[in-house]
């Protein structure tokens, strides 16, 4: 840097060597440090991951009311929407990502659900300073979950 800055008097190595230098050095330290921990955040990948390692069936996976593109990706498959008024129709047994609003609808319409998991989740390209900040995270963050369908509903 002090030979680029100080001793040459070519201009593109005095400013544009030495930011690229800089740019290339700070997006390698967020590659390694930072977005690994961040990504973690990104609950429908973590959740695609878990469900492809799992080797669940494509009929036997769903979501409602929470789409998320890494969800697809990572779980290799498009996984199918469904509504509350749909449940009686997917078999028992039957996973679904979903909020904990689309959880107490299933109990409402009288479906015995357990849950398996809770994930905080965060969509990583809205990164702003309430979540970056520790103290403020638990704010930032959305609470998704995974429940597993156990049986018809008492309704039908």
């Amino acid at each position: 840097f002090y030979y680029l800055y100080f001793k040459s008097e070519n201009t593109v190595d005095r400013f544009v060597l030495p930011t690229a230098f800089a740019s290339l050095s700070l997006a390698l330290a967020m590659s390694i440090y930072f977005y690994p921990n961040l990504l973690k955040y990104q609950s429908g990948s973590v959740v695609g991951k878990e469900i492809h390692a799992q080797n669940i069936p494509d009929d036997m996976f769903y979501y409602s009311l929470t789409f998320e593109h890494s969800l697809n990706f990572y779980s290799q498959r498009i996984v199918p929407h469904i509504y509350p008024h749909e449940l009686g129709e997917i078999p028992d047994g039957s996973f679904i990502y979903t909020s904990p609003e689309f959880y107490q609808e299933m109990i409402d319409y009288g479906f015995s659900v357990r849950i398996i998991e809770e994930y905080d989740s965060f969509s990583v390209t809205g990164l702003n300073l309430k979540f970056i900040n520790k103290k403020t995270r638990e704010d930032a963050v959305k609470t998704r979950i995974l429940v597993e369908k156990c049986g018809s509903s008492i309704l039908d």
